[in-house]
């Protein structure tokens, strides 16, 4: 698969994409893929990408983009006008792709995003659209949102016009826009052909075939495993392949048999990088994609055009989803921190995101095997001179792979949120250099197996787990040893005492798993100065409810600043990424990490 990273649109709000082209550089078609909003954008990214790759490998040329506002692209998902914002990004996009040369063009949306593709389309129509599981208007779908958060997160109602939702919170005037948008409000034709999917455990949207009467010659059929894919908690949502294979096969009938030449040049602005937003100095803030290692690693470099501090922090994607953070924090927190002198890098682990694999390794595992090989090669990528200069970011799996290079390398920082360290041992030596995957942590499963798994089956039952809950901690901590599980607290120690200094934000459930049989070496790692524990006692676990990116946020934008930005920094007089961007005024190109 060849996927070029891109950014195009508006020189003062540039949007990021990939555009995935055949090796011949000519195109039977050119597919536009739209996202869903907020949560469902984060669970449908593997499988658009798949999509992509499908399209590609059956000639047709593809573009994936984030609109305005969201994912890697420049500004916030709090800036004002929104809904606008979003609308004029997919124009932006389709406009795009016609002009780029192939005959056909043609637009996919799941959710919400078929809902923006299909407003485009009835301005312009298009060659082919197909409408995934769509939403006929946005109030239906803030209507559900608020639902999912009611019975997963608790009380979804704010009483001042904005939408709670799970990891995203719309302010009033972006919820009014959302709740203004509807399908039916629309007349005419959207495609020549539309291709319809919808799913079969839903009642028959019975507005929405009527609006497709007259649409263009629509065809309708199942959007399979689309609950498989949405009503989960995103570690398990699997790439609906059997929907992917129809969707590639309906466009590739349809497209003409004969190439035209693609034109990428439209789509790549002044060059690989972009300036996305100016500190409180009117200094730029410049992005650029990497590929970093034998796995190409994906990632973007957030920096200060000019000089940045030697230390640069890196944040690890969170379980499934690519390297943005949970409610877009990363991409926040890198601005934030390059207007302060920062270099910052989110990347992909191997087998997620836009990322590689190792030879032999499979796509879409969380806790990885190969980490120890993708967290060294991305330290030794962003300071070849010293890869312990970098300080290590991330939630949940995240946080795992944070606190394994804080003891692979002895980084000079870690902040871990939410970590779950008991997943398996944490490696404490760094891969050889040219190795392709690291040995397996295979100790702790080569001793006592049936007795854990005997002391793993009892505390499984409720009232043996509530007495096991009930032992005193280093009973606790005893039997955790019995039964083969790594120890937090040991994991923690070593990385201190490897000089890094070390953040751990915690919800109380995983607080009461860290102290586990370890309240006292927690303790002691305190009074060494280089260890902070905040727990916070309402912390959702992936840092869906309302005030958790913002809490979290503050917590670790200043941590961070403080340890490592450069002495003096003046702190910007509003969140940079709020500034206007605009094409970059220097810079090298031919050294994407360091300047």
């Amino acid at each position: 698969m060849s996927a070029s990273p891109v950014w195009f649109g508006p020189a003062d709000r540039p949007l990021f994409g990939i555009l995935h082209v055949p090796d011949s550089g000519t195109a039977r078609a050119g597919v536009v893929l739209c996202s869903p909003f907020g949560r469902e954008d984060l669970y449908v990214y593997a499988t658009y990408r798949a999509l992509a790759a499908r399209l590609e490998e059956l000639g047709l040329a593809v573009l994936r983009f984030d609109y305005d506002g969201t994912g890697d692209s420049a500004g916030r998902h709090d800036d004002p006008d929104r809904v606008a914002a979003w609308a004029a990004s997919t124009r932006s996009a389709f406009d795009l792709m016609r002009g780029a040369g192939p005959a056909m063009v043609a637009g996919v949306g799941m959710r919400m995003g078929g809902t923006m593709a299909a407003l485009e389309a009835a301005a312009r129509p298009l060659d082919a659209l197909v409408l995934w599981d769509p939403c006929t208007s946005g109030r239906t779908f803030l209507r559900e949102q608020q639902a999912l958060q009611s019975v997963t997160l608790g009380p979804a109602g704010t009483g001042d016009g904005s939408v709670l939702t799970p990891g995203f919170l719309y302010d009033a005037e972006t919820a009014a826009g959302i709740k203004a948008l509807d399908l039916r409000a629309t007349s005419g034709a959207l495609a020549t052909h539309v291709l319809c999917l919808t799913r079969a455990d839903r009642a028959r949207d019975a507005g929405l075939f009527a609006r497709l009467e007259g649409a263009g010659e629509v065809e309708h059929a199942s959007a399979a495993a689309q609950a498989e894919l949405l009503n989960v908690d995103g570690q398990v949502a699997a790439v609906p392949e059997a929907a992917v294979f129809h969707i590639a096969a309906w466009l590739s009938t349809l497209a003409p048999a004969e190439r035209a030449p693609v034109d990428a040049e439209p789509f790549l602005l002044p060059g690989p990088a972009a300036v996305v937003a100016r500190d409180a100095g009117s200094r730029p803030v410049v992005e650029r994609p990497v590929r970093i290692g034998d796995a190409s690693l994906f990632g973007i470099v957030t920096e200060p055009e000019g000089t940045a501090t030697p230390t640069t922090v890196v944040c690890f994607n969170t379980g499934r989803s690519r390297r943005i953070g949970p409610s877009r924090l990363w991409v926040e927190l890198a601005r934030q921190w390059a207007a302060d002198g920062l270099r910052t890098v989110r990347v992909d682990m191997s087998g997620l995101g836009d990322s590689g694999v190792h030879p032999g390794q499979e796509r879409g595992v969380v806790y990885p095997l190969e980490a120890p090989v993708d967290v060294t090669a991305v330290a030794r990528a962003v300071a070849p001179d010293d890869p312990s200069e970098v300080v290590f970011v991330g939630l949940c799996s995240g946080a795992f792979h944070a606190v394994e290079g804080g003891a692979l390398l002895g980084a000079r920082g870690v902040v871990a949120i939410n970590p779950v360290l008991s997943i398996r041992p944490i490696a404490s030596a760094p891969p050889d250099a040219g190795a392709e995957a690291p040995p397996p942590p295979a100790a702790a499963h080569r001793r006592g197996v049936a007795l854990r798994r005997a002391l793993r089956a009892l505390a499984a039952r409720r009232v043996v787990g509530r007495a096991i809950g009930m032992l005193p901690d280093g009973a606790r901590g005893v039997l955790d040893r019995l039964a083969g599980r790594p120890s937090p607290a040991a994991a923690l120690s070593y990385v201190v005492e490897r000089g890094s200094d070390v953040l751990v934000v915690a919800g109380p459930e995983e607080a009461d798993q860290l102290r586990r049989g370890s309240a006292e070496t927690l303790g002691h790692l305190s009074h060494t100065g280089r260890f902070r524990f905040e727990v916070i006692d309402d912390l959702d676990h992936a840092m869906y409810g309302r005030h958790d990116p913002e809490r979290v946020g503050e917590l670790l934008y200043h941590h961070v600043r403080d340890r490592f930005a450069p002495q003096g920094a003046p702190a910007p007089t509003r969140p940079p990424a709020r500034a206007q961007a605009g094409p970059p005024t220097s810079g090298d190109d031919e050294n994407l990490l360091a300047r």
